[in-house]
């Protein structure tokens, strides 16, 4: 136990191409009997590396939103790669990894995911509200020089791709256009907007991923103050005071 907590307090040194292995590897040998004889290397090449990179990136996180968990925890931050044995079917583990930062479960969220096409860093926007709450889909209706605007002032445009969740990820489009795809945020329930990069890409090493993390974090998280927050208005000056200019994200 001593040997494994020292390793997490240890410098975030990035993500190793591993990592796509194991999950290639466990989509292909999805049991328990071989998950049990590869847990070390789950440790070492997931586990570990995504605790020390909510660790490094936690500070920043709570500066966007101090209200955003940031424990480096399982159904904190971390999703657990073994499914619920009481409502899953079939195999037993993901073959997927996810990093979030969200206030509670099923909030919307800024995210890391990896799977074993590649990596992506982007905002999952739970648009399935009660009558009272904010969504995209509001805006969509009756406000939507706002959110057109909020795009068009933090470059919310065609280097992200739109997704939409449910039994797993359909991707709908690779260059977002907001004007173009207005239909999508009134009508998806769960929509995922996100920069995807290749398995190969050394984007996941320490430096450039940590520097992506916050630089698509800083640009999307206009969106999720459109899609949670009570006070938007307030929230989004608060933004733009904090960050200054907006930066070029292509």
């Amino acid at each position: 136990m001593a040997a494994k907590q020292n390793s997490i307090q240890e410098s975030f040194r990035g993500f190793p191409a591993d990592l796509f292995q194991f999950l290639d590897d466990i989509s292909k040998n999805n049991n328990q009997k071989w998950f049990h004889k590869q847990y070390d290397r789950y440790q070492q090449s997931l586990v570990i590396p995504a605790k020390q990179f909510v660790t490094t990136i936690g500070d920043f996180v709570t500066f966007l939103n101090p209200r955003f968990e940031i424990q480096p925890k399982f159904n904190k931050t971390l999703m657990r790669i073994a499914r619920d044995a009481r409502f899953a079917k079939g195999k037993p583990y993901r073959d997927y990894f996810l990093i979030g930062f969200h206030r509670w479960k099923w909030d919307s969220e800024l995210f890391v995911y990896f799977d074993t096409h590649g990596m992506e860093i982007g905002l999952f926007v739970n648009n399935k509200k009660k009558q009272n709450e904010s969504s995209l889909s509001k805006y969509v209706t009756a406000k939507e020089w706002v959110l057109y605007e909020i795009c068009d002032e933090y470059g919310i445009g065609k280097q992200y791709a739109l997704s939409e969740l449910g039994k797993g990820i359909n991707y709908l489009s690779k260059r977002f256009d907001v004007r173009k795809h207005k239909g999508y945020l009134q009508d998806m329930q769960f929509i995922i907007i996100s920069k995807i990069y290749s398995r190969k890409a050394t984007v996941r090493l320490r430096d450039k991923v940590v520097a992506e993390a916050i630089k698509h974090f800083s640009t999307l998280y206009p969106l999720w103050i459109l899609s949670e927050s009570v006070q938007p208005e307030r929230d989004l000056r608060k933004h733009a005071e904090k960050l200054g200019p907006v930066r070029d994200v292509s």
